[in-house]
C-alpha cells in the first residue's frame, strides 16, 4: 500500500489497483504484518493450456468484421459453423469430460479459456 492509500497488487498479466475512500488527511497505510502474500501466477501446465488455447484462436478466430450479424440466417449459419469448430477441437465446453467433448479443464483453465 502506497502512502496515497492506494493497494497494488501485481500477478503476472494481472494488476489489481484499490483506492481508499478516506478523503481527509493521508494516513499511514494499516499495518501488513501477518498477511500471507498471494501468489497469482499460473502453474507451469495453466502457460502450457493458455498458450495452446491462444494459438489454435489465433489460427481459428474469423477476421473483424468478416461476420454477418448474429440476427439475420447467413449470421446464425456462421455461427453454427464456428460452434462446430470450437467442438471439433474440443474448445467449445472445455471443462466438460474428454468422454463428452471438453478437455476436462479445471477452474482455472476455463477462466483462462
Amino acid at each position: 500500500m502506497t502512502a496515497e492509500g492506494i493497494a497494488v497488487i501485481v500477478a503476472g498479466n494481472l494488476t489489481l489497483c484499490q483506492i481508499s475512500h478516506h478523503h481527509g488527511p493521508s494516513l499511514p497505510p494499516p499495518p501488513l504484518a501477518g498477511l500471507a502474500a498471494v501468489d497469482l501466477t499460473f502453474a507451469p501446465a495453466e502457460e502450457e493450456f493458455r498458450a495452446a488455447a491462444a494459438a489454435w484462436l489465433e489460427t481459428h478466430v474469423p477476421a473483424r468484421g468478416s461476420l454477418a450479424s448474429l440476427d439475420t440466417a447467413e449470421g446464425f449459419e456462421q455461427h453454427r459453423r464456428w460452434e462446430r469448430t470450437m467442438a471439433a477441437d474440443r474448445w467449445s465446453v472445455v471443462n466438460w469430460p474428454t468422454r463428452y467433448g471438453g478437455r476436462d479443464a479445471g477452474i482455472v483453465e476455463w477462466l483462462i479459456f
